[in-house]
């Protein structure tokens, strides 16, 4: 891979144009509305973007990318940690030969122009600059900073350019070496515990790299007053001068539980007397550290207090260190000292829990309850001693420790409400995806009888603004048949992060998922659907990019008549056979949809899948076992979009006429009337359904205002206001019918949602 390095002896101009992959962390977006503010031409790209950021990214002028080919305009890609080498975009920028650089070398680079204050440390790095950024704003001091993650609220940014200022506030990563580059003014290191193994083999290692930072830094150290590690690093390095900060006798807590949002401000007095000692360094402002914390608005997703009530308390936090661990518990014991602590926990990594699985075991193990979730990965490969069994069998081995339990994901909210136990507070600990269980059992607390509600409430603070979310919504207006009741949670995403999150969540709240295309091959019962339904119809899912090479890159959510008047006017044959079909491309490839002797997966390329656990993977056509009117991939998954190659390069005034005559044709065989296309499936190559109907003598047959199509036998249409009830009753007849006079069994080619042929046609 051709990847800069920016050094102070090899200074690099930055390019204009920058893709910055995995610009929906909370490094890398700050990072990204930093370098927008400087002037660059920012794009960005997630896998997996949380709402909030995307919306925030959004409106600091960066474009979000979307995929489907590599952007036209890119002088060089930044990359974040979680971004592994063989993700598709950063292999395109490997064969374009685009020049790729890692988030800290582009950081650094950017301190090479001003004074930098760097911030470090294994954990408590955020809070303590986002303590120091919110000071230094109070005192009107004119600095930029970079923040690692992003404040409550909105009354802050994560990032602030100033041209006309000399000062760069930012908190320094050492996670993956990138810290070695950096040459600060000021130093302020919180600890130096021992942390990615991967990177740092041994503790030593970690200290001699802090060593090395304190010996490139131009002036002062911070460290706090009685850190021995600390101490001793700064004595091999051999820095003058070496200053030390400490809190006196501040009175630690947690703060008042009837504001929420308040009690991040008072989380860590060190950190807050760090902020103090540093302003006044910078701008001479005096005061102390409860000054700090008196307004501070917090950092999002440390100490967030969200659910307070009747002696039970629910509590989020980012820590995933056994020292933050440790701490934190410590503090809500202080806090609430009559109450029953319980701590639901998820590992971050594989390395970090193989490393400090019995360290965690001896910190957890003070718990009164602990539950325990799979380790969230962070996109490393497991390791044998790095799963959540290596805590449990430390615990196992500590007599002192409390009863845990292991649970998955969609049993935690139910095992939390059955064993509630007030006063009590319940400590939701991690850095993975944990925040949605903390939410969504907040939201259940506080809607206790109304799934409904509890979903909405959760879900709104996950994804973007754009995405649809409603209750109780109408699915009639949403099939071509026109039939049916409501689902209890309905959404339209507006991206692929928006709708892993939904799919991710669903199971906390129970809630089964349906994913509706243009509802073509679908009936709906008439009492609806007592889940939630994912519909892909927002304009993200209609895209269609031309590639090279006669392809096609399709959204799901692609029409299939748009899909061929898209095709007809690149000149792209072999897409014509799809007109006519009265669906999307996410369900045709569900569905192996086909017509006139074509199968859409003939033309298919590659798809983009979401597995039910939300995991994403660009399959190429061979991975996929396809039938009459069956993809068996797609039976739980979850198609995104696709390639589509076109077979032959043909006229357009060619295409056109085959279109013309393939829509005529359907005009004259197919009804006009609202139905949900062929009812019954063709029971071999020979047979015809809708012969054997109309063998029968069932063409026109009503009950109620569902009717065999007089046009094609295989059709029932919805003659105005029919029910559920009487298209199935009609089914049943047909089938029966069928059977005695033809000795043939039908069997049902059009979807049902939330129920099963067998149920229905039985008898």
């Amino acid at each position: 891979m051709t990847e800069m390095r920016l050094t102070v002896a090899q200074p690099l101009e930055i390019p204009q144009n920058l893709l910055m992959l995995g610009v929906g962390g909370a490094g890398m977006a700050p990072l990204a509305i930093y370098l927008a503010q400087t002037g660059h031409c920012i794009s960005g790209f997630d896998d997996n973007f949380q709402g909030s950021v995307r919306d925030l990214l959004r409106g600091h002028n960066i474009q979000l990318y979307e995929g489907g080919g590599f952007p036209e305009t890119v002088d060089a890609v930044i990359y974040s940690s979680a971004v592994k080498p063989e993700h598709p975009l950063m292999q395109q920028a490997v064969e374009k030969g685009i020049p790729c650089l890692r988030r800290g070398h582009l950081l650094a680079r950017l301190a090479d122009e001003k004074k930098l204050l760097a911030v470090v440390g294994s954990h408590g790095k955020t809070t303590t600059t986002g303590m120091l950024i919110h000071r230094l704003r109070q005192s009107d001091f004119d600095f930029s900073y970079v923040l690692g993650g992003f404040f409550q609220g909105t009354s802050l940014p994560p990032a602030r350019y100033s041209p006309s200022s000399e000062w760069l506030v930012a908190e320094v990563d050492e996670s993956d070496g990138t810290i070695d580059n950096f040459h600060p003014e000021l130093t302020l290191a919180l600890n130096v515990d021992w942390d990615h193994p991967s990177q740092y083999p041994t503790a030593k290692d970690l200290e001699t790299t802090f060593e090395q930072l304190f010996k490139r830094t131009r002036g002062a150290v911070w460290i706090p007053e009685g850190d021995k590690a600390l101490a001793q690093v700064a004595r091999a390095s051999q820095c003058r001068p070496l200053r030390t900060f400490s809190p006196g006798g501040y009175s630690n807590s947690i703060g008042e539980v009837e504001k929420p949002r308040s009690s991040a401000a008072a989380f860590n007095i060190w950190n807050a007397t760090a902020a103090q000692e540093l302003s006044e360094v910078l701008c001479g402002v005096s005061g102390t550290a409860s000054e700090v914390l008196a307004e501070f608005p917090g950092i999002s997703r440390r100490q967030e207090l969200l659910y307070a009530k009747e002696s039970l308390t629910v509590i989020h936090d980012y820590a995933h260190h056994p020292a933050e661990v440790v701490a934190l518990m410590e503090l809500t014991r202080r806090s609430f000292p009559d109450s029953r602590l319980t701590v639901i926990f998820q590992p971050h990594r594989y390395t970090r829990t193989e490393q400090y699985a019995c360290e965690f075991a001896r910190v957890l193990g003070a718990a009164d309850r602990l539950f325990l979730l799979d380790v969230y990965s962070a996109g490393e490969l497991p390791l044998p001693g790095g799963h959540i069994d290596s805590i449990l069998q430390a615990l196992c081995d500590d007599a002192a420790a409390k009863t845990s339990f292991v649970l998955q994901w969609g049993s935690l909210v139910p095992a939390l409400q059955r064993s509630v136990q007030r006063p009590e507070v319940m400590l939701f600990i991690g850095a993975g995806d944990i925040d949605r269980a903390a939410r969504a059992y907040a939201a259940v607390l506080t809607h206790p009888q109304d799934t409904g509600r509890q979903w909405l409430d959760c879900m709104q603070a996950l994804v973007s603004s754009d995405t649809r979310l409603k209750l109780d919504e109408p699915l009639s207006n949403k099939t071509t048949l026109g039939i049916g009741g409501r689902a209890r949670c309905y959404a339209n995403p507006a991206n692929r992060s928006d709708l892993h999150t939904l799919v991710c969540t669903a199971a906390l709240f129970g809630l089964e998922i349906f994913h509706l295309g243009r509802g073509s091959n679908l009936i709906v019962p008439d009492e609806g659907f007592d889940g939630l339904v994912i519909r892909l119809s927002h304009s993200y899912w209609r895209r269609i990019e031309p590639l090279s090479d006669g392809r096609l890159h399709c959204g799901a959510g692609v029409r299939l008549k748009e899909l061929c008047a898209r095709a007809c006017r690149l000149g792209l044959g072999g897409m014509e056979f799809l007109e006519g079909i009265p669906g999307s491309l996410g369900g045709a490839l569900r569905m192996n949809a086909g017509a006139m002797g074509g199968w859409i997966f003939d033309i298919v390329e590659t798809v983009e899948l979401m597995t039910p656990d939300g995991q994403i993977h660009f399959l190429n056509r061979e991975a996929f076992q396809v039938g009459y009117r069956e993809c068996r991939e797609l039976r739980e998954g979850l198609a995104l979009g696709a390639t589509l190659r076109s077979p032959r390069r043909t006229p357009r005034e060619g295409i056109k006429v085959q279109l013309d005559s393939l829509a005529s044709r359907r005009k004259k065989t197919q009804p006009c009337e609202p139905s949900a296309g062929c009812i019954f499936k063709n029971p071999s190559q020979e047979l015809s359904a809708g012969d054997l109907i109309d063998r029968s003598g069932l063409k026109g047959k009503r009950i109620g205002r569902a009717e065999v199509s007089p046009v094609h036998a295989n059709f029932i249409i919805n003659r105005g206001g029919a029910t559920c009830a009487e298209v199935v009753a009609l089914m049943r007849e047909v089938r029966a019918t069928v059977k005695t006079r033809q000795g043939v069994v039908l069997e049902p080619e059009v979807g049902l949602l939330g129920k099963r042929w067998e149920q229905l046609l039985k008898g």
